[in-house]
């Protein structure tokens, strides 16, 4: 028999796959997954540049040397262009509901 109802219990409302309710579910997930990746990447610039600034050859040119500015860069454009794919696509899926 299950226990009885109480108000320690809690049930997550899950939108109905399909729905527009949905839809704005996974762009708010998958926005909130490319914020996650964008700080991954800042966070591998962080751990980098101290070692880069260790490096007694750094006048030479080293492809490592442009890790940090390219990984900023690439942060940046999953934090603007990326999210605004997502949401654009989000939107396209929502007019056709």
């Amino acid at each position: 028999m299950p226990p009885p109802f109480s108000a320690q219990h809690s049930f997550a409302w899950t939108p109905l796959p399909g729905s527009g309710a949905y839809v704005r579910e996974q762009v708010r997930m998958d926005c909130a997954t490319l914020a996650q990746v964008a700080a991954c990447l800042r966070g591998s610039v962080g751990q980098i540049t101290p070692l880069l600034e260790t490096l007694y050859f750094r006048a030479a040119p080293l492809a490592v040397l442009d890790c940090c500015a390219t990984l900023e860069a690439l942060a940046q454009e999953v934090e603007q262009d990326d999210v605004q794919t997502i949401t654009e696509r989000g939107r396209e899926q929502l007019q056709v509901l």
